[in-house]
C-alpha cells in the first residue's frame, strides 16, 4: 500500500490531525512574525526618535552704572553665566545626556551657486532676510532734494540728506528684483567735505551704490496680497479708486484712495501711493562711521594694519557725465570697478553652517526641513571632515544642481566681523556676510560634493531656529577656518536619551537652575514609550504561548498518529521487510501531513499577521493624536517612516517546524522499530 492510500484510510482522523497541525503552524508563524516585527520596530523607533533640548533666546534688560556716573541698559540672556557653563560641560558618560552639539558659521562664495531672495517667493518679501543681496549700482538723475539734517551724536558728526531720483540705468541689481523707476534716497555724509564734494543738484546724473536696496512697491504688494488673500501677481493698480464716498473718513483719516478687488476694499494712504514703482535706498560710506585710527579686530587672517576707514571704505555717490563703460575704464572708476566685482561676488555668497549632527538641529528634528534627495552626512563624514554638503531644493533648482554635482567654495569673513554677528541677529536666519575685496578670501577654494538636497516647509520665516534657502550645510571638521559659534539659537543643541526629559529637568532643579529656560522636544516619544514597551512584551508573550502550543500539538501528533503506526511496522517486519525500508515508509507517511499543514499554516499566519500588525501599529500611532501639535506631527512621521512590517518572516517558522517535526518523528520511529514484530503486534 502506498503512502497516499494509507493516509486516506482514516479520513476523519486525518482531517482532525491536519486541522491541529495547521492551526498550530499558523499560530506559531503569526506570533514569530509579530515578535520579529515588534522587535525591529521598537529598535528602529528607539534609534529614529531623538530628544533634543534648546536653550531659550529670551533676553532681559539689566541696568549698569558706568564709571562716569551714567546708567546704561544692557540686554542679556536670561540664562546666567553659571548656567551656561553648566550646560556647556554636561557629562555625557553615565548620564541622561547623549551629546552636546555646536554649529559653526562662516560665509563662502561659489561661482556655481545662484542665490535666491524672498522677493522671488510670493507673499514672503522681507528686506532684512535679503540683506546680503540688497547691494546695487545705478545711474540716476536727481529729481528732488528734500531735508538736509546736520547730526551731532556721541561725538560723531554727519549730514543726512533725503532726495528723490529717477532711474536712468541699472548697472547691477540682484536678478530676483524688479528695477523701479523712482528711487527714494537716504544719503549719509560723514563730513562737510564729503557732502560738498557730492555736488548734489536737481537734474544732475550720478552713479550710486547701495547695500540696502528696499523694494517699496513689492512691500506694498505683499501687504495687499496678504490682506486680500491672493497672489502678488493678482494685484493690479488699475483697481485703485480715488472715490471715497461711502467710507468713513473719521475712522481712516489718512486714507486717500481705495484698492478694491473681489468685493473687498483696502484703504491706501499717500505713502502707499508713493510706493508704487518705487524703491528706497540707503547710501553711506561704511568706513566713515569708524574712527580713523581704529582697527578691525580679526577673526581669521584679518588684515590688522589697515585702518577701518580704508578697510571698510566704499564709494557710494559720484557725478557722472559719460557712459558707465567709459567711467569704469577711467582712473576715477577704479574704486567702482572693485566695488562692482565685490557686489557680483556678494550675489553668489551663501551662509555655511558646519554641524556634527544635522538631525539634532531644530528645523530638521521637527521636520521643518527634511531631505528629499540623496542622503544625510555619514558618521565617517563627521569624523573625517569629508568635503560634502547638503543644499536646499530652492538653491539647487535656481543653480541647476543635483545630487552628485560638485561646487567650489571660497570662504571669507566680512570686513567688519561684528557687523552681522550681533547676538540679537545671529540666533537664526544666518546670512552671508558682506564680502570685501580688501579682505579677500581665506586661502584657496575647496571642492564640496553635494550628497543631499533638503526642502523647507517654511521659506523665509523669521525664526530663531530657521535658515534661509541659501544656507549650505557641511560637516564641522571640513571647515579648517576659524568659524563663529554661539550658545543660543541655531548654534547649540543638547541631545538626551529618549524618555529622560523629566529626569533632566529634575537634575537642573536640584542644581538650582530653572529648567523652563530650556525647550524640550521628543516628538511624542514620552507618550508612546509605554505603548512600545507593552507592544514588545505582548509580542514575546504571544510567541511563548505559540511555542507551547506547538510543542503540545507535536506531542499529540506523535501519540495519535506516529505511535499508531506500530501495527504497520509490525506487519511489514513480520513479512520480511527490512528495518530501513520500514523506517522510510513510516517516515514518509508521518511527514506528509506535517509538510502540508506547516506550509498551509504559514500562509494563514502571514495573512492574519498583516491584519494584526496593522491594528497594533495603528493603536501606537493613535497615542500621538491626543494633542495635535508640531511635535506630535513630527512623531507621526517618525513612526510612519520606522514601522517595520515583516510578514514574510513568518516563513522562517516553516524550516524550524519541519526540522523539529522531522527529528521527533525520526526518533519515535527509531524507538518503534527497535521492538520485535511480535511485540509491536501484541500491544495493539
Amino acid at each position: 500500500m502506498n503512502v497516499y492510500k494509507q493516509l486516506i484510510r482514516q479520513p476523519v482522523k486525518m482531517t482532525v490531525i491536519l486541522f491541529l497541525l495547521t492551526a498550530s503552524s499558523a499560530f506559531l508563524s503569526l506570533s514569530l512574525g509579530v515578535f520579529l516585527s515588534a522587535r525591529e520596530t521598537t529598535k528602529e523607533i528607539e534609534s529614529q526618535f531623538l530628544t533634543i533640548v534648546l536653550p531659550t533666546n529670551e533676553i532681559e534688560t539689566v541696568s549698569m552704572e558706568t564709571g562716569n556716573g551714567l546708567t546704561v541698559n544692557l540686554e542679556q540672556s536670561v540664562i546666567s553665566h553659571d548656567f551656561w557653563q553648566f550646560l556647556s560641560h554636561l557629562n555625557t558618560e553615565d548620564s541622561v545626556v547623549e551629546g552636546i552639539y555646536r554649529q559653526n558659521y562662516i560665509s563662502a562664495w561659489s561661482p556655481s551657486l545662484h542665490t535666491v531672495t524672498s522677493a522671488k517667493e510670493d507673499g514672503k518679501y522681507s528686506w532684512y532676510l535679503n540683506k546680503p543681496y540688497n547691494s546695487a549700482i545705478f545711474i540716476v538723475s536727481i529729481a528732488e532734494i528734500g531735508d538736509v539734517e546736520y547730526i551731532d551724536a556721541f561725538g560723531t558728526k554727519s549730514i543726512d540728506v533725503k532726495a528723490k531720483a529717477d532711474l536712468e540705468e541699472t548697472i547691477l541689481l540682484h536678478p530676483n528684483y524688479t528695477p523701479r523707476n523712482k528711487l527714494n534716497l537716504s544719503i549719509t555724509f560723514h563730513s562737510e567735505e564729503e557732502y560738498l564734494a557730492a555736488e548734489l543738484k536737481v537734474g544732475k546724473t550720478y552713479l550710486i551704490y547701495t547695500d540696502s536696496y528696499s523694494d517699496s512697491e513689492l512691500n506694498l504688494r505683499t501687504n495687499l496680497a496678504d490682506t486680500l488673500r491672493c497672489s502678488i501677481g493678482e494685484i493690479n493698480w488699475s483697481h485703485i479708486s480715488y472715490d471715497l464716498s461711502g467710507y468713513d473718513k473719521k475712522i481712516t483719516k489718512d486714507m486717500v484712495a481705495v484698492y478694491s478687488d473681489k468685493g473687498y476694499g483696502v484703504s491706501l494712504t499717500q505713502n502707499d501711493l508713493d510706493s508704487i514703482d518705487t524703491a528706497h535706498i540707503l547710501m553711506r560710506n561704511r568706513g566713515g562711521s569708524y574712527d580713523v585710527d581704529a582697527d578691525i579686530p580679526g577673526i581669521d587672517r584679518m588684515p590688522q594694519d589697515i585702518p577701518a576707514t580704508e578697510l571698510l571704505y566704499n564709494p557710494f555717490l559720484v557725478p557722472i557725465s559719460r557712459t558707465a563703460e567709459e567711467f569704469f575704464a577711467s582712473p576715477e572708476g577704479a574704486d567702482w570697478c572693485e566695488l562692482k566685482k565685490q557686489t557680483e561676488i556678494q550675489y553668489q555668497s551663501v551662509p555655511i553652517i558646519g554641524t556634527d549632527f544635522l538631525e539634532s538641529m531644530y528645523l530638521f528634528h521637527q521636520q521643518e526641513a527634511y531631505l528629499i534627495e540623496g542622503k544625510t552626512f555619514s558618521e565617517e563624514d563627521y569624523q573625517n571632515g569629508t568635503e560634502v554638503c547638503i543644499i536646499s531644493e530652492t538653491l539647487a533648482k535656481e543653480s541647476g544642481l543635483e545630487v552628485g554635482d560638485s561646487i567650489d567654495l571660497s570662504f571669507y569673513w566680512g570686513a567688519s566681523p561684528y557687523e552681522e554677528l550681533d547676538s540679537s541677529t545671529t540666533i537664526g536666519n544666518l546670512m552671508a556676510q558682506s564680502y570685501s575685496q580688501k579682505v579677500g578670501f581665506l586661502g584657496e577654494s575647496r571642492t564640496y560634493k553635494i550628497v543631499g538636497i533638503y526642502r523647507q516647509s517654511n521659506l523665509w520665516e523669521k525664526s530663531n531656529y530657521n535658515v534661509t534657502p541659501n544656507t549650505v550645510f557641511v560637516p564641522n571638521k571640513s571647515l579648517t577656518e576659524t568659524c563663529y559659534s554661539d550658545q543660543s539659537g541655531i548654534f547649540l543643541t543638547i541631545v538626551l536619551k529618549n524618555g529622560s526629559m523629566e529626569t533632566f529637568r529634575n537634575m537642573l532643579t536640584e542644581q538650582g537652575y530653572n529648567p523652563d529656560y530650556l525647550f524640550y522636544f521628543d516628538n511624542g516619544y514620552t507618550e508612546i514609550a509605554d505603548t512600545l514597551k507593552g507592544l514588545y512584551t505582548s509580542a514575546i508573550q504571544l510567541f511563548i504561548v505559540a511555542s507551547i502550543t506547538f510543542v503540545a500539538s507535536l506531542l499529540v501528533y506523535l501519540f495519535l498518529f506516529v505511535r499508531q503506526e506500530r501495527k504497520t511496522a509490525g506487519l511489514m517486519l513480520s513479512l520480511g521487510a527490512g528495518k530501513s525500508s520500514v523506517q522510510k515508509y513510516i517516515y514518509g507517511i508521518s511527514m506528509l501531513p506535517v509538510v502540508i499543514a506547516t506550509i498551509l499554516g504559514a500562509i494563514i499566519g502571514i495573512f492574519f499577521m498583516n491584519l494584526t500588525l496593522q491594528k497594533v501599529f495603528s493603536s501606537v500611532s493613535e497615542v500621538l493624536s491626543t494633542e495635535f501639535s508640531s511635535t506630535s506631527a513630527a512623531g507621526h512621521i517618525v513612526i510612519e517612516n520606522t514601522l517595520v512590517m515583516l510578514p514574510y518572516s513568518s516563513l522562517w517558522a516553516v524550516p524550524v517546524e519541519l526540522l523539529i517535526y522531522s527529528c521527533m518523528i525520526f526518533i519515535s520511529i527509531k524507538f518503534i522499530i527497535k521492538k520485535s514484530p511480535l511485540e509491536l503486534l501484541k500491544n495493539l
